[in-house]
């Protein structure tokens, strides 16, 4: 063989390589063609900025493809008949696939494919994803979340400025805004109580199991299930107390007289805390200073608050905080949001995989999570995170560190939603004379206890 022909065979052997990337992590990459390719991502928001912003990027280095994002009315439902047909989607957002999920017939899995690098992924976000098989993890992984969620407080810095107050900082100046407002005539904290108070208090809750010193014992004796375990959550639950027995919460109220947070869609929260009201010809604003101050919520909601204060023209102001519980401050803890999913039933199967490989980099994540408002998935979320928010590591925790079972979740959100139920008067305890009052804080902590105790030490 001439010199010639082999300075040939080396030029073709290193366009090769670079278009396959030459990383040795994806070898089944795509042809990149000229031939046009439109792979669609679905998701139940009416526009997704974040997925626009990371496909520009993704069609500038491969121009033959573009990718769109699809919205699709009821989302839950009208996904699962988008899985075949003549146009399937190629991409999904979706929850934790598992083996009850609609989805899992349809998702590919992602595991062990060579054309999908997850290295640099935070760890204990996507393993909370892996499917699990009779309590069991297992190999397969349908989908990776795109970020981490934080549960924190939306703030109306407006309505705050208007009665002389600013934007608090820890439990004390929380309170005394409270107080403040509800001596105005505003009910100070609103929201569902489906998940008002798990997201208000559930990070605090977290960081006692993960941040107590070592020698204190916490993580054993929650293991355990020892007795005397509801103590060592005291103090979040009788800041909830203290918030209800106040009357700075009381949802019963809020939705029979104002019609607030009766229903519970990202939207209808938006347009509660930024007061604008359905009218015959459908919504308008009110004005522009709201009648909510605090909201307890996923920062990921802010996609839609923002929309929502575009579309309407509010000019109210607001900030997602760490909700400052504590007399430090706030929490941050960290849990899976929405995740992506490929359909295995899509023809472009690959193209949807070189997709999320693309999203999952580093830089294209943290574009991605800033356009989505949530934590990128990347092994430096922890950093980001005070980039974001002034909360210390010892603040800090995230799911991969407090993963204790759904017997150990359910008790203390179940407890926590019925304290902040504790002012309805359906929930209320009677006396001989037929006046009603708050159950004490005891009456709950002991309800926690009970619901603690592990099976044996039930019999």
């Amino acid at each position: 063989m001439n010199i010639k022909k082999l300075s040939l065979l080396a030029l073709i052997a290193a366009l090769i390589l670079a278009i396959s990337g030459c990383t040795g992590n994806v070898p089944k990459a795509p042809e990149v063609t000229a031939e046009p390719i439109t792979i669609t991502v679905a998701g139940g928001w009416e526009d997704c900025r974040a997925i626009d912003e990371v496909a520009r990027k993704f069609t500038e280095k491969y121009p033959n493809c573009t990718v769109r994002y699809e919205y699709l009315q009821d989302y839950n439902n009208s996904l699962v008949k988008r899985m075949t047909g003549d146009s399937p989607v190629d991409v999904f957002f979706t929850s934790n696939i598992q083996a009850d999920s609609p989805l899992l017939p349809y998702a590919l899995n992602l595991n062990g494919r060579e054309d999908l690098n997850l290295t640099d992924v935070f760890y204990g976000l996507t393993q909370n994803f892996t499917f699990r098989e009779n309590g069991e993890i297992s190999d397969r992984l349908y989908a990776v979340p795109v970020g981490a969620d934080m549960r924190g407080l939306f703030v109306n810095k407006t309505l705050l400025a208007s009665l002389g107050l600013t934007v608090p900082a820890n439990k004390a100046s929380l309170l005394n805004a409270c107080k403040v407002l509800k001596e105005n005539g505003y009910m100070p904290l609103q929201g569902n109580p489906n998940d008002f108070s798990q997201t208000l208090l559930y990070p605090w809750v977290c960081n006692i199991i993960v941040n107590s010193p070592k020698e204190a014992g916490v993580r054993e004796a929650v293991e355990k299930r020892s007795a005397g375990i509801s103590e060592l959550f005291r103090e979040p639950f009788e800041l909830m107390y203290t918030i209800v027995e106040n009357d700075y919460y009381n949802y019963k109220h809020e939705q029979d007289v104002n019609g607030l947070f009766v229903d519970s869609a990202d939207i209808d929260y938006a347009r509660y805390f930024l007061n604008i009201k359905k009218t015959d010809s459908g919504y308008e604003k009110a004005d522009d200073v709201g009648v909510i101050a605090f909201m307890p919520s996923p920062m990921s909601r802010t996609s839609v608050m923002e929309k929502a204060r575009e579309d309407y023209h509010s000019n109210i102001e607001y900030v997602f905080i760490a909700a400052p519980v504590s007399d430090e401050g706030g929490f941050a803890y960290l849990s899976p949001g929405h995740g992506l999913a490929i359909n295995k039933e899509s023809p472009n199967v690959d193209w949807g995989v070189r997709f999320m490989d693309f999203l999952f980099q580093p830089e294209n994540s943290e574009l991605f999570a800033s356009e989505f408002h949530t934590i990128p998935n990347t092994k430096n979320a922890v950093s980001y995170i005070r980039k974001l928010f002034d909360v210390p590591d010892n603040r800090i925790s995230e799911l991969g560190q407090v993963t204790f079972g759904y017997d150990f979740y359910k008790p203390i959100t179940t407890t926590l939603r019925d304290i902040s139920k504790g002012n309805n008067p359906k929930y209320m305890q009677t006396a001989e004379d037929g006046s009603v009052s708050l159950y004490p804080l005891d009456y709950y902590m002991n309800q926690l206890e009970e619901s603690l105790k592990s099976d044996e030490q039930q019999q």
